[in-house]
């Protein structure tokens, strides 16, 4: 029996290693003029014995132990690894509550990577044709029937998702401003926009709570009245951001943008900012609209807010207000500080926080990276140099590269850089369950896309600390070096985009889902949603800054 065992497992070895490279399915790898070295350093395979005009390099292929494939029961109740694999059969946990296998036959293989790869390195993660395809449906969502209303995703059911929510309305908004440019080319968006936001700040709220607080609106501008987590006080933070830039660029303008600035922006601003600065003190729920607490992504977006209306304020030479915002803004920071562990090196999404739901280990989300990057005031607080930030981001994309998601391992197997990143660690909500498993987000990968493209920037313009030099010696290894560390942001920056790219390039036609699914790389949850097209697009925005 022995050897048969034996026998089984040494033939199930030689089956796998000859199928890695198998030169009868080959997907291109590389691109035109690659070397056999750089070739099989990045992963791949290398055969020059093709002919007919197939690729040298090309992507292992899936191995028989493929986990997105169908999984056929080989062990029984209580089989562990060992057991499992000296059975000749194959071994991935599929979480504690999930009804897949853990231990099954040998599968039959994907052809993974099937989709359409970036084709040589330092070429853009999207063309010019394919980019514009996004920002076409990025549109689509925005300023529905000319009113202003900024839908989450056109999705209205598992999950219903067609209402305007304040905090990503804001976000998007803010990236449409720096789409239009100094000549504010979608400025006709914005100006509805801004109606909108004067009608939703004095609706009725039949909630019991100021309706500046509530985080979401039907599309004909009602508040949502159904059970949800009140108040969300990231949203006027965000918001007055959107008015307040606006405003500032319009005050260099005609005497009636100006006028336009005191008598409609300048009023609306007033509000959401008066608004943060009698509830910063108290708590709220998060982005993620889960957890009741004290939230850094909340903090830092309403400080932005602050500082930046106290900027135009001073403009326009309302110095009291000014005074006033600076001076809540500045209690923030001390707030904001709290959120700091000098233990585990990170920054927690939140703290003081209702704690009966929700783990997330060591307090990590991705909440923070993206608190960094919507809240970045240009005074370099907490911004993506910051060392506590960094050390934040080196921990959360260690925490994603552990093993949870199978499509992260079956890519790295084949020689796919890049990291797929989730909100947080234990999520369980998979697009339409909450009492699922969760998933990489496609707006989360893409923020960690926009990180490595800023720091390209900083990189750019000479700015460049020691404590971000080691940062990206942790992130990309001891290779990197002053003279190519421009190119391996930018690099880096771009497998993430590729990520994202290489499950809605062929299928899906670039259309942005919520989520991809954790085993096969699948869109998942809202379909077209609203932050992903934003985030992916402020990312490549940051790219074209460094490439240009």
């Amino acid at each position: 029996m022995l050897q048969i065992i034996l026998i089984l497992n040494l033939v199930s070895v030689l089956f796998a290693q000859n199928f890695q490279c198998d030169k009868n399915r080959r997907n291109d790898c590389g691109y035109f003029g690659v070397q056999q070295a750089e070739c099989e350093s990045n992963g791949c395979c290398w055969d020059t014995s093709g002919g007919d005009g197939s690729p040298y390099c090309f992507y292992k292929s899936a191995t028989q132990c493929d986990v997105t494939g169908d999984r056929q029961d080989c062990g029984y109740i209580g089989i562990d690894a060992d057991g499992c694999q000296n059975a000749g059969c194959c071994w991935a946990p599929s979480g504690d509550h999930s009804d897949i296998p853990w231990c099954y036959h040998p599968n039959t293989p994907t052809l993974q990577p099937s989709q359409i790869p970036t084709f040589s390195p330092g070429e853009v993660p999207f063309t010019d044709a394919e980019y514009n395809k996004m920002k076409t449906y990025f549109f689509q969502n925005i300023d529905i029937s000319n009113t202003g209303c900024i839908l989450a995703s056109p999705s209205t059911s598992e999950p219903d998702y067609y209402y305007h929510w304040m905090r990503d309305a804001a976000i998007t908004m803010n990236i449409v401003l720096q789409l239009g440019g100094i000549f504010g080319a979608h400025d006709g968006v914005v100006n509805n926009y801004v109606n909108w936001v004067n009608k939703v700040q004095n609706a009725r709220d039949p909630n019991g709570v100021n309706v500046l607080g509530e985080p979401k609106f039907f599309v004909e501008g009602s508040v949502y009245d159904g059970s949800w987590g009140r108040p969300q006080n990231d949203g006027p933070g965000l918001r007055s951001l959107v008015l307040s830039r606006y405003g500032d660029r319009k005050l260099n303008m005609s005497e009636s943008d100006q006028a336009y600035v005191r008598n409609t922006l300048f009023p609306s601003i007033e509000k959401d900012l008066d608004y943060v600065c009698s509830v910063y003190t108290e708590s709220s729920f998060d982005l993620w609209e889960e957890v009741n607490g004290y939230h850094f992504f909340t903090r830092m977006v309403q400080r932005n807010g602050l500082l930046t209306g106290a900027k135009l304020a001073t403009r326009l030479g309302a110095d009291d207000k000014a005074s006033t915002w600076a001076g809540c803004a500045k209690v923030l920071s001390g707030m904001i500080d709290q959120h700091w562990n000098p233990n585990t090196g990170i920054i927690e999404f939140a703290v003081n926080r209702d704690e009966s739901n929700h783990y997330r280990y060591h307090e990590i989300d991705v909440a923070v990276l993206l608190g960094s990057l919507y809240g970045d005031a240009g005074d370099g607080f907490y911004d993506v140099h910051e060392e506590k930030v960094m050390s934040t981001v080196e921990a959360m994309i260690d925490v994603f590269t552990d093993g949870s998601y199978g499509i992260q391992t079956q890519e790295e197997a084949a020689g796919i850089p890049g990291v797929y990143i989730g909100r947080y660690p234990n999520d369980t909500y998979s697009g339409t369950s909450t009492s699922g498993q969760g998933n990489p987000w496609i707006l989360a990968t893409a923020a960690l896309g926009e990180y490595y493209y800023r720091h390209a920037v900083a990189v750019k313009e000479g700015k460049v600390t020691p404590a971000m030099y080691k940062h990206y010696q942790n992130l990309l290894g001891k290779r990197v070096t002053h003279s190519n560390l421009l190119a391996s942001l930018v690099q880096q920056g771009d497998h993430q985009l590729n990520k994202i790219r290489l499950h809605v390039a062929r299928d899906f036609d670039f259309h942005l889902s919520e989520q991809l699914n954790r085993y096969s790389g699948k869109p998942q949850g809202a379909n077209d949603l609203t932050w992903s097209y934003g985030a992916t697009i402020a990312a490549m925005e940051f790219r074209t800054q460094v490439v240009n």
